[in-house]
């Protein structure tokens, strides 16, 4: 029992985190670079803000509402599946640059952590 809540409101605040993570993306992608742990930014970097903006605020959406309205397991492969595709790439842009990949994979490790509790739970 106590194992469900915990999931659960920690698979509703990762929803809100990559939900509200997506409006600094739209807004001012060169700012928003630095925020999220890539150095030297560019507006070239910038470019595919907008659309990491878009990603996250959607998978956010589809937590929520799946922690809502769908079984747990669900909500937790999709987590999973967040972190392996998602997670692995901006990990892998982040190791090209030589920065900010410590900060990735803690965060997969995270969401990695949470998706097996939903899953167990």
């Amino acid at each position: 029992m106590a194992l469900e809540i915990v999931a659960d409101v920690l698979a509703r605040f990762l929803g809100v985190v990559l939900f509200t993570s997506g409006p600094f993306w739209l807004y001012d992608p060169v700012k928003s670079v630095p925020i999220f742990g890539l150095p030297r930014t560019s507006p070239d970097i910038a470019t595919f803000g907008p659309s990491l903006g878009g990603r996250n605020m959607a998978a956010g959406a589809i937590v929520l509402v799946s922690s809502y309205h769908a079984s747990r397991a669900l909500t937790g492969v999709f987590l999973a599946l967040i972190a392996t595709g998602a997670g692995w790439s901006d990990t892998a842009v982040y190791l090209a640059k030589g920065k900010g990949h410590k900060r990735h994979l803690l965060n997969i490790g995270i969401i990695y952590t949470v998706a097996a509790m939903l899953i167990v739970a």
